[in-house]
């Protein structure tokens, strides 16, 4: 068996995901490389890539720093990584602990419902408006992109793409169908921090997913039911679209 191979392989074992793991081995390799550098390294997606990045810089095992006028990633080096993923799984363990001795309040019950169904055109507008608002880095977009302007029209989309472009915030979109607006878009994606792939044209291109942070938005028009807005906020959900994505991103 080869050496890189056991060491991801280890490195699943103490909790890691194969993209954490592959990510980790890749940043250990050299010394001040952009997170562009990894994924070439690496060989990741750049969904993978992204959504390990914000993974292992939050567990502490990487670190940004501005080095020659550039981010650069430096790594925690891989015989400390198990001392690091022990410490926070106790942590956790301590956690999981306390709220099993709070389980008997009803803590939650004013929660937000898991899925919220929006038909009014004033509140269509101003829920998709307010994706800039969350925190969040990278926008993931499945379906026809055509359908944005039929459903927010053309000001409220070119003001979305204006904000989330200041915000510097990135849109990565698997698209069903190229056409007039997609069109306008394409030539525009480096300056507008987009990147672009087309899947297999979808008969039904009435919607448009998005996902973001912890929640999907999934925007329609049908021609008799009109328009309208589901948003999930189910984190089994969630997860499980973002999961496909990924599988989806890296076929197109």
């Amino acid at each position: 068996m080869q050496l890189k191979q056991r060491i991801l392989q280890l490195l699943q074992q103490i909790g890691l995901s194969e993209s954490e793991a592959i990510f980790l081995v890749a940043a250990n390799r050299k010394e001040d490389q952009t997170i562009n550098d990894v994924q070439r390294e690496s060989g990741l997606s750049r969904t993978s890539t992204y959504r390990s990045y914000e993974s292992l810089l939050s567990q502490g095992l990487i670190q940004v720093s501005n080095h020659k006028w550039r981010k650069t990633i430096s790594s925690v080096p891989l015989a400390k990584v198990a001392e690091k993923i022990g410490k926070a799984q106790r942590k956790l363990r301590k956690a999981e602990l306390e709220l099993r001795e709070l389980s008997c309040l009803d803590l939650f019950s004013q929660t937000e419902d898991p899925i919220e169904i929006i038909t009014d055109q004033d509140k269509i507008n101003e829920k998709y408006l307010s994706i800039l608002s969350d925190n969040w880095e990278n926008l993931l977009c499945y379906g026809s992109i055509e359908r944005l302007l039929d459903i927010f029209g053309q000001e409220i989309e070119m003001n979305f793409i204006r904000q989330r472009c200041n915000k510097g915030k990135k849109g990565f979109g698997v698209l069903t169908e190229r056409g007039e607006f997609t069109n306008f878009l394409l030539p525009r994606c480096q300056e507008e921090f987009r990147s672009i792939k087309f899947a297999k044209q979808d008969p039904d291109n009435s919607y448009v997913t998005y996902l973001f942070g912890n929640e999907i938005n999934i925007w329609s028009l049908d021609p008799e039911l009109g328009k309208k807005g589901v948003i999930i906020r189910d984190p089994i959900i969630v997860k499980s679209y973002f999961n496909m994505f990924d599988k989806i991103w890296q076929k197109a």
